[in-house]
C-alpha cells in the first residue's frame, strides 16, 4: 500500500501556535442590588471582564423540555374550563366544573356533559366558559350525544382559538399523547402519554383510544394532542371513574376476567380512553361540515399481522403487513376488485405497510387513485374511487 509513504511525504511538520493572548483580569463577587419585583434589596452574583455566550449546544433533555413548553403554548389557547351551575331543591347552588375543547374558530365547544331537561331547568346563570387567560363567555346547549356522553356547546363571542386537527383513528401504538385538562380545577394542567390501544369500547361509546395520560376529576373534556402539536381526540374517562360510576348494565370492554367484577377495575392506573376527533366530527356532522377531518369510506376490514420471512442462507425474520380481512358490500375497496386476504403495500404512491401508514395515505389520496396489494406472489395495482 503507498497511503503510508503518500502520507510521509505530504504532511509537514506544523509551524508552532500563536501564543495564547492575554488573559483579562475576572472579578466574581456578590453585590447588593434593588429589586422592584421582590420590594427590598437582593444579593447577585456579579461577574466581570468576561464575555458570556449563549450558544452553547443544546442537550436532549433540554430540546424535550423545549418541545414541550412549545407545545403548551401551543394548545393550551383551545382548552377552556366549562362552568355549570344548578339550583337544588334546597335552594343551594350545586356548581359543575369540567373541561372543554374548541372545535372551531366561531365558539363551537365539544364538552363530557349531557344535561337532561331537568337539569336545563334548574340551570342557574346558563352556562359560562372561561377561556385560559380568564376572560369568560355565556354559551349555549346546542346538541347532545348520549352515547358518548358529550355535548356541543356555542360561545358566540369566542373565536380564533381552534386548534390544528390530525387523525387519532390512524395513530400507531406507541405514539406520544399530550394531555391537557384542568384535574381537580387545577387549571392548564399538562401530561404526557402513550397510545397503547385503539378501537376500544366503554358502554356505548366505540372506536375509543386507549391512553396512558391520568385522567381525573376536572380532566375530561381536556385535549389529547399529538407530539406534532395537533389534536387527535378528547379525552374522556379512566378505567377506574367509570368502574366506579358503572351501572348494573354497563359492560366494561377489557379482558375477560374484568367483566365479571368491577372491584378489579376499579384500581387500575394507566388506562384511560379518548374519543378521536374523526368520531367527534361524525356524531354531530350538521356541525362540521366544513374544515374537519371527515373519515373516508373505503370499505374493508383488515388487521395487523405478522409475516415470517425465510430466504435461503439467511436467519428467518419477521415483518408486519396490513391484511384484508373482508369487504363491505357495494365498497369502493368491494369494487375495486380487493380481495380478503390481499396484502396492502401502497395507496396513491404512499407506504401502506402499518395501520397507521395507510391511514395518512386513505386521507392523503385524491379521490381516484391507485392501490398496490400483493396476492399470493404477484403485486397487483387496483383502480380505487373513494365515495364523494
Amino acid at each position: 500500500m503507498l497511503w503510508p509513504l503518500l502520507l510521509s511525504v505530504l504532511v509537514q511538520t506544523p509551524e508552532p501556535p500563536d501564543p495564547p493572548p492575554a488573559t483579562e483580569r475576572v472579578d466574581v463577587g456578590m453585590e447588593t442590588m434593588p429589586s422592584e419585583q421582590w420590594l427590598k434589596s437582593i444579593q447577585a452574583l456579579q461577574v466581570k471582564g468576561v464575555e458570556f455566550s449563549s450558544s452553547m449546544p443544546m442537550s436532549a433533555l433540554a430540546s424535550l423540555e423545549s418541545e414541550m413548553a412549545g407545545l403548551y403554548r401551543k394548545l393550551r389557547p383551545s382548552l377552556v374550563e366549562v362552568h355549570f351551575q344548578f339550583l337544588e331543591e334546597s335552594n343551594l347552588r350545586s356548581p359543575v366544573l369540567t373541561s372543554g375543547m374548541v372545535m372551531d374558530n366561531y365558539g363551537l365547544i365539544i364538552t363530557p356533559v349531557v344535561l337532561d331537561k331537568a337539569q336545563v331547568d334548574a340551570l342557574v346563570d346558563g352556562i359560562k366558559v372561561y377561556r385560559t387567560d380568564g376572560k369568560n363567555y355565556r354559551a349555549e346547549l346546542i346538541a347532545w350525544n348520549a352515547h358518548y356522553g358529550v355535548s356541543l356547546l356555542r360561545a358566540e363571542e369566542l373565536r380564533g382559538l381552534a386548534p390544528q386537527f390530525g387523525y387519532g383513528l390512524w395513530m400507531e401504538e406507541g405514539s406520544v399523547t399530550i394531555g391537557l385538562g384542568h384535574p381537580f380545577g387545577l387549571p392548564n394542567s399538562i401530561s404526557l402519554g402513550f397510545l397503547t390501544g385503539r378501537q376500544r369500547g366503554i358502554g356505548k361509546a366505540r372506536e375509543l383510544m386507549q391512553i396512558t395520560n391520568p385522567i381525573n376529576v376536572g380532566d375530561c373534556g381536556g385535549l389529547l394532542a399529538n407530539r406534532h402539536g395537533q389534536v387527535v381526540g378528547m379525552m374522556l374517562t379512566s378505567l377506574s371513574d367509570a368502574a366506579r360510576r358503572a351501572e348494573d348494565n354497563l359492560k366494561l370492554y377489557v379482558a375477560e376476567y374484568g367483566n365479571d367484577s368491577l372491584e378489579g377495575a376499579k384500581q387500575a392506573q394507566g388506562i384511560s380512553f379518548a374519543i378521536p376527533v374523526e368520531v367527534l366530527f361524525k356524531i354531530f356532522p350538521e356541525h362540521f361540515k366544513q374544515g374537519a377531518n371527515a373519515s373516508r369510506r373505503i370499505g374493508v376490514l383488515v388487521e395487523e399481522k405478522i409475516h415470517v420471512v425465510e430466504l435461503p442462507k439467511q436467519q428467518p425474520s419477521h415483518k408486519w403487513e396490513v391484511v384484508v380481512t373482508a369487504l363491505l358490500p357495494d365498497s369502493p375497496a368491494q369494487a375495486s376488485g380487493l380481495q380478503a386476504g390481499d396484502v396492502f403495500i401502497s395507496l396513491g404512491g404512499l407506504s401502506a405497510g402499518s395501520l397507521q401508514e395507510l391511514g395518512v395515505a386513505i386521507h392523503s389520496a385524491k379521490l381516484k387513485t391507485v392501490m398496490v396489494v400483493r396476492r399470493g406472489d404477484a403485486l397487483l395495482e387496483l383502480p380505487l374511487q373513494f365515495e364523494q
